[in-house]
């Protein structure tokens, strides 16, 4: 069997989003010795991708593609007849999230996924929620014989959850871009500038990748903002944490009073597993369509419900709801992810053997 994985790219340096899963999802298959290829198609343009990559799928000759973001999705998949196709999706097709503000290039970027998707054997969906928005999906397009499986995401084993910790957290986390409307910041700082009134000894730390963010979080509030470190002469504020790694994020994460998760709509969410496996509470919005094998372990409240919830965690922590997350999160493994895939791949048909689904 000839494994070719496909993905923007697989370097250690780009672990942000959709870009850490091609990561850790290729580290595993090598740590497992696994046999596949991978093709990266980095910065280049929509155009000049489409006339390259091709040529060089057809040089390695691949029985299975796995394309491992569906913006590859017109290229990829035209490999020759026969190619086993495989899909994994990070968030509902027919969402409108954020797309470039260009029409044109927003409509070449929901044409490549949807080519993905009609082209694609199977679809592994990183969550329940993605699930739904697919069947809904490809029903309406009427696409026929897919082949749907849900596999959730997995977590750094560096996220540990330490007793020590318990009891003394302080201060409010957000983690993730500042900039794409689905995030939902205005409500991170209405929420925060909620708390301050009531508890004014606590800071907000965001950890973003997002360009200029001091500018963009100017533009959006007057609570003082201060770079990586608390001043000397306040008692609150935000704290911006620009490109950090998971060892700048873990030390403050896990000794917060919770981690603050607004989206309005999250394909997964990565940082509510990181925030469970350290046993942090997440404050998340009632109405937020966040998939609900996390959702469930969450605060889930209106912005004046998770005010009040947010001093209740001041004064102390709800420990039931914190040891069931912490339970969860410990099963959910990039070793565990992967190997659902393989055995996935264990299954297809290559050569012309006979399908096990």
């Amino acid at each position: 069997m000839n494994l070719l994985l496909i993905a923007h790219d697989f370097d250690f340096s780009n672990k942000d989003g959709i870009g850490r899963v091609s990561y850790e999802f290729n580290s595993t298959l090598n740590a497992f010795n696994y046999p596949h290829q991978t093709l990266s198609y980095g910065e280049m343009s929509a155009l000049k991708r489409d006339i390259i990559l091709p040529t060089k799928i057809r040089k390695i000759n691949p029985d299975i593609i796995h394309l491992l973001q569906p913006e590859g999705g017109s290229f990829a998949f035209k490999a020759k007849k026969g190619v086993i196709k495989i899909l994994t999706l990070h968030d509902s097709p027919g969402a409108k999230l954020h797309y470039t503000k260009n029409a044109v290039l927003s409509w070449y970027d929901i044409r490549r996924k949807d080519i993905a998707i009609r082209n694609a054997d199977i679809l592994i969906c990183v969550s329940s929620l993605i699930k739904e928005g697919v069947v809904d999906y490809i029903n309406k397009k009427g696409y026929k014989n897919k082949i749907i499986k849900v596999i959730n995401l997995g977590l750094d084993k560096k996220f540990i959850f330490e007793p020590a910790y318990y009891g003394l957290r302080k201060d409010f986390v957000y983690i993730g871009s500042i900039h794409f409307p689905e995030k939902n910041i205005e409500d991170l700082l209405e929420l925060y500038k909620l708390i301050i009134t009531k508890s004014p000894n606590s800071y907000l730390h965001i950890f973003t990748s997002s360009p200029n963010p001091i500018s963009h979080l100017k533009d959006k509030t007057d609570i003082p903002i201060y770079l990586d470190h608390k001043p000397f002469d306040d008692t609150k504020g935000i704290i911006l944490h620009y490109q950090k790694s998971d060892e700048d994020i873990i030390p403050i994460l896990k000794s917060a009073t919770a981690l603050i998760h607004l989206s309005k709509v999250e394909g997964f969410g990565l940082p509510i597993l990181e925030a469970l496996a350290l046993g942090t509470p997440v404050l998340t919005l009632d109405i937020g369509k966040i998939p609900y094998e996390l959702k469930k372990f969450t605060i889930s409240d209106n912005l004046n419900g998770l005010l009040t919830q947010s001093l209740k965690l001041i004064e102390g922590m709800n420990t039931t709801a914190v040891s069931e997350g912490i339970t969860y999160a410990k099963s959910q493994t990039w070793e565990r992810f992967t190997n659902s895939i393989i055995e996935i791949y264990n299954q297809l048909p290559v050569h012309g053997e006979k399908t096990a689904f």
